[in-house]
């Protein structure tokens, strides 16, 4: 049965909006006077219900093995102007909203999923923080892979934790059959031929299973979390007049670091060096103690049955 084809990435590319979604994004550094800064605004193409769309991301990595992170002041935060183009929605009496979510750098999430909800006409304040797990590779029980390391070989793309390893070993084992990319199918980016809503799951319950038996957890993964703050806009749009959602046109989003805290699970080996070197060590004198008690009766012994020998001599 052949999958018949909703929308492309041409058409999503066409009909998206008409211009940025970010009208302004600075970097700002507040230390006696502030010094600001533009942020690099990159458009990455994801699925939103199954449905082909594009999404915006601020300073990402991706495509970019060689780049490090940046060690940053706790008085840095962004100021970001959206903009919901209320006019291209097609019914007027819609909420206005944008998806918006914080993420690793080095990779894409989906907003719609794993974000949070700003509403047109709100000024937000977002508090980040982060946490991190540490894992032990092989011959460690954790058997983590380092997907970092995969990442840099691949030119900046791929999985970073288990979870996107397994939606993009899916992706992959879809396009080798040459099969579409179906709505449960959540890695990002891709431009894969994409399924219609309409057709049935494309993904088997093997595919899911070797998948989820290949891709093991990471050996250093990151998860960022953020506390939003909402309120109104102090200003809101002049001249709007009997336009409709004028009012709900923009979004102001500040994301600030200075609460920022790092949460860290760190997996440590049962034994470590000095403690493995001093059971060795144990062992070892515990055996020549054991061989040198053995050697003198074996020596006294022979000493007995010599002199026994001589005594008995006719």
């Amino acid at each position: 049965m052949e999958n018949t084809i909703a929308f492309d990435w041409e058409i999503a590319e066409k009909f998206g909006p008409t211009q940025s979604m970010i009208e302004s994004c600075e970097k700002i550094y507040e230390s006696g006077e502030s010094w600001r800064f533009n942020c690099s605004i990159r458009k990455f193409p994801l699925l939103i219900k199954g449905y082909p769309a594009y999404c915006y991301t601020i300073e990402s990595q991706l495509g970019q093995p060689e780049s490090e992170d940046d060690i940053l002041p706790n008085n840095f935060y962004f100021k970001i102007e959206l903009n919901n183009f209320p006019s291209e929605y097609f019914k007027h009496l819609d909420e206005i909203f944008i998806f918006a979510g914080i993420h690793n750098r080095r990779q894409l999430i989906n907003p719609q999923k794993e974000g949070v909800i700003l509403k047109g006409g709100y000024d937000y304040k977002i508090h980040v923080s982060m946490k991190q797990i540490e894992r032990l590779a092989f011959p460690y029980n954790t058997n983590c892979t380092d997907y970092l390391k995969l990442w840099k070989q691949n030119n900046g793309f791929g999985p970073l934790n288990q979870d996107t390893c397994i939606e993009y070993c899916k992706l992959k084992k879809l396009k080798a059959r040459g099969l579409c990319v179906d709505e449960f199918t959540f890695y990002e980016p891709h431009t894969e031929k994409v399924c219609s809503v309409t057709t049935t799951e494309t993904t088997t319950y093997e595919m899911n299973k070797h998948c989820s038996m290949e891709c093991q957890p990471a050996c250093l993964e990151q998860d960022y979390e953020m506390e939003y703050e909402e309120a109104d806009l102090e200003t809101k749009v002049k001249g709007c007049g009997a336009k409709v959602n004028c009012n709900e046109a923009y979004i102001s989003v500040r994301v600030f670091f200075a609460k920022f805290r790092l949460s860290e699970q760190i997996y440590l080996p049962k034994i470590v060096d000095i403690e493995l070197f001093s059971y060795i060590g144990g062992y070892i004198g515990i055996w020549l103690g054991i061989s040198f008690v053995s050697i003198c009766d074996l020596l006294e012994s022979l000493c007995q049955l010599f002199c026994y020998t001589i005594k008995t001599k006719p």
